[in-house]
């Protein structure tokens, strides 16, 4: 994957984080209208992101729990060889 389409990749993804924890992940606490917009983010981006093979492994999800439980400071996913995620170098 190119580097543009990386960036894109994780704005997108940094999106959907800031999106799915607003109000403490309580979207209930926000308006309908708010919801319906959110939600179809959601499933657009979900779709998208399946349709182009970046849907994450469990072997992804597995590494950002172990991140979660060495204490990365964001429960990011871990840089080839390294102890951090590329946030937290």
């Amino acid at each position: 994957m190119n580097k543009k389409l990386i960036k894109v990749a994780d704005a997108a993804e940094m999106l959907w984080v800031v999106l799915a924890n607003v109000n403490g992940g309580d979207w209930s606490k926000q308006s309908k209208e708010w919801q319906k917009v959110a939600a179809r983010w959601r499933d657009n981006y979900f779709e998208a992101m399946d349709e182009a093979g970046l849907m994450p492994t469990s072997e992804v999800i597995d590494e950002v729990i172990e991140n979660e439980e060495n204490n990365c400071k964001c429960g990011g996913i871990k840089l080839p060889e390294s102890d951090f995620c590329k946030d937290c170098i």
